[in-house]
């Protein structure tokens, strides 16, 4: 009989975790509750611009609606939920137990909470929350304008916010930087953990301005401090501080999302990302330029230098266009499926293609100065943003719900989830850009019936509530699934399996650990390397702590019995595992105990411990040879397995035969390795192939053009 646990033993564990799986799951159900809370305002925003003439909020009323619906959306929801996929994935993919500073990590979450709530909090006071905008531009955060209790809430609660933020962000640079599986150079980290890297170090850039302005915000507002007084060009100042935070916001919450969709287009195309290290130096250079081109916010005010802002935001569009070079690279050739995962991907590439496009159009001062503050902006905004987070984040959480749940989403469901967010979407903003051209101010609460804007805003407030109905089948997806959707125990997407079908390391406790795996001995934690890799298909860990002196991908495979005698099929299946260990092991798409021999090569997945690739091997396995019995598992030695690769220089992905006659493949950035074939064999049935590495081969120079 199984023991029930306690009633509210989750929420109690959920109060006081360290474990930053736990923290990631907070982080992703915490904002999206406050996505939702937003996606409410705008909706009722888009209700009161369907039609002209006021309908049911007052002037008022629409002014604090867009100011929290923009704040909820940007800092309670598109920035803090990148720590939420963050937390969950960056130790998986890095090979580390933990994060750097497990205590500081839950501070950081609830700082997040109480500050986005602190800021929520002003619905309740008599005067309403906020209303200057969530821009905040000065003289409207003065008490003058903005008297009352909300606009306090306001500032103090996004201090106490991005504080959590700027925390966090030293929680993963310490990680990444210091907590990295040996063996794990800057240079195989995936590209999600580079795009959370630079992510929080620009973090600490950017947030440590807005702190500073909302501490002079407060002490305008209390002690008539002066500090964005029009009279002493103040007003400017703040708008200088706001976006020197604010566009690199922009990237901050744009990285981490290209990030994940460098990881589910691989997958879903069956092949390596294409151009890994371009990929990487994009990124950098993104996060470098984004603290340049602050100032084309402030093209109007006529008191920037024109030209240094528009060259530098015309720059910052190569590094984007090369990313997009490298995602269709990726998909080019590629055998592509569309799952959820994918669709949510490929619609954030061509969403965000229109969004960079019109942003390219606002780069030129004289373009800009003509649809400056109107809806032509909005709807470069949204399509930057919403394009770039909101499918980016529904691929991320298709893609990794496996892994966090044990279960699939519904494809049907996601599908249907998909096209309503889609269609809903364009139908929403694809008409403002017609909109703002005609002349539609933003930030009105009213307008005209002879004004001519009456049809267009009419089919995008139609958009807007086809785009908040698209929510309800995700919702219900997610409760469905969760309970009762299909298991993923032995499911691999293809690229992404070692980062999501693999188990998890161990966390460390405390500040000892009982012993060092395999050496039967109480040390101190720091002396004791935890960290651990495994493979997707062996789905065991292999400690390096009791072998410190010869590193995983270099160790001679050794002789191990398998830990199960029985001939199931799970028990088979488990000796595989164990009898892998961390070598490269290569197994069937969907199950790896069925006969390769009845498979086609091209379904075989390649894992090697840092990704996993699906490898159309130009190759031909015969049986020959000698066999042999290593306790329950039979191994074969393909002695006289005929093996047909093409010579000479291979290119990225590529099988091939060094000049020694052994088997070699070629993977990116700069990487080549040789590798001993054995078959697996268990009662006459090949289950199986063992790759142990030998070393590099000869016939290439190992550097790759």
């Amino acid at each position: 009989m199984t023991r029930r646990s306690a009633k509210g033993s989750v929420f109690l564990k959920m109060l006081r975790t360290t474990d930053p799986k736990d923290i990631g799951i907070l982080y992703l159900v915490t904002s999206f509750g406050f996505f939702l809370a937003g996606g409410v305002m705008a909706l009722l925003i888009r209700g009161e611009l369907a039609v002209p003439g006021m309908q049911f909020l007052s002037t008022e009323q629409y002014n604090q609606l867009f100011t929290m619906h923009g704040t909820a959306m940007l800092l309670m929801y598109a920035t803090p939920i990148l720590f939420g996929f963050a937390n969950y994935i960056v130790p998986l993919q890095i090979g580390a137990p933990d994060v750097a500073f497990p205590r500081l990590n839950a501070f950081s979450y609830w700082l997040f909470l109480f500050g986005s709530l602190i800021v929520l909090s002003g619905f309740l006071t008599p005067g309403g929350p906020a209303g200057f905008g969530w821009f905040a531009y000065a003289p409207l955060h003065s008490a003058q304008y903005s008297p009352g209790a909300g606009g306090d809430l306001w500032v103090a609660g996004l201090i106490v916010s991005g504080l959590g933020t700027i925390l966090g962000a030293v929680n993963f640079i310490t990680t990444i930087v210091c907590m990295r599986a040996p063996g794990m150079t800057m240079f195989r980290m995936p590209i999600f953990t580079w795009n959370i890297l630079v992510t929080a170090i620009l973090i600490l850039i950017a947030f440590p301005v807005l702190t500073a302005g909302l501490f002079a915000i407060l002490a305008d507002r209390h002690f008539g401090a002066h500090a964005f007084d029009p009279a002493n060009g103040g007003a400017i100042l703040w708008q200088h501080l706001f976006w020197f935070f604010g566009h690199p916001e922009v990237y901050i919450i744009a990285i981490p999302f290209f990030g994940i969709v460098s990881e589910v287009l691989p997958v879903f195309s069956r092949k390596p990302v294409f151009g890994y290290k371009g990929l990487v130096y994009a990124t950098i250079a993104i996060g470098a330029l984004s603290v340049a081109v602050w100032a084309h916010h402030l093209y109007a005010t006529g008191a920037v230098l024109l030209a240094f802002f528009s060259f530098t935001t015309f720059l910052i569009a190569v590094p984007t266009g090369v990313k997009f070079v490298n995602w269709i690279g990726t998909m080019w050739k590629g055998h592509l499926t569309f799952e959820t995962p994918m669709l949510f991907a490929v619609g954030f590439l061509a969403t965000f293609l229109l969004g960079g496009l019109t942003g390219i159009l606002l780069a030129s001062p004289p373009l800009d100065f003509h649809v400056s503050d109107t809806y032509f902006v909005v709807a470069h905004f949204h399509y930057v943003l919403f394009g770039t987070i909101v499918f980016a984040t529904y691929a991320g959480i298709y893609f990794w719900f496996p892994k966090m749940t044990g279960r699939f989403l519904d494809e049907t469901w996601g599908k249907v989830h998909f096209w309503l967010t889609f269609v809903g979407f364009h139908l929403t903003f694809l008409v403002q850009h017609w909109l703002g051209n005609e002349g539609m101010p933003r930030r009105y609460a009213d307008y005209l019936p002879t004004d001519g804007f009456t049809v267009l805003n009419a089919i995008s407030s139609i958009g807007a509530f086809v785009l908040g109905a698209s929510t309800l089948p995700f919702i219900w997806n997610v409760f469905r699934s969760y309970r009762y959707g299909r298991s993923s125990r032995w499911t691999t997407r293809g690229v992404s399996a070692t980062r999501w079908s693999g188990p998890r390391p161990a966390r460390r406790r405390g500040t000892t650990s009982p012993s060092c795996p395999g050496s039967g001995r109480s040390v101190r934690r720091s002396s004791c390397t935890t960290r651990t890799w495994w493979s997707a298909s062996a789905r065991r860990r292999t400690s390096v702590a009791s072998r410190p002196r010869t590193r995983w991908w270099r160790r001679p495979p050794r002789g191990r019995r398998s830990p199960t005698t029985t001939r199931s099929r799970a028990d088979r299946s488990r000796a595989v595992r164990a009898l892998c260990g961390s070598m490269l092991c290569v197994f069937p798409e969907r199950n790896p105990e069925e006969d390769l021999m009845t498979r086609s090569l091209s379904d075989i997945h390649v894992s090697d411990g840092d990704a996993v690739a699906t490898k159309d091997i130009p190759t031909a396995l015969t049986a020959g040879g000698l066999v042999y019995d290593d306790g329950a598992t039979q191994i074969f030695e393909p002695a006289g397995a005929t093996i047909y690769v093409e010579r000479g220089r291979p290119t990225e992905g590529e099988w091939y035969l060094d000049d020694a006659g052994r088997f070699c493949s070629f993977w990116p950035p700069s990487y080549r390795a040789c590798y001993d074939l054995r078959w697996l064999v268990e009662d006459g049935r090949i289950i199986g192939l063992r790759f142990t590495e030998l070393g590099g081969g000869s016939g290439f120079n190992g550097r790759y053009r």
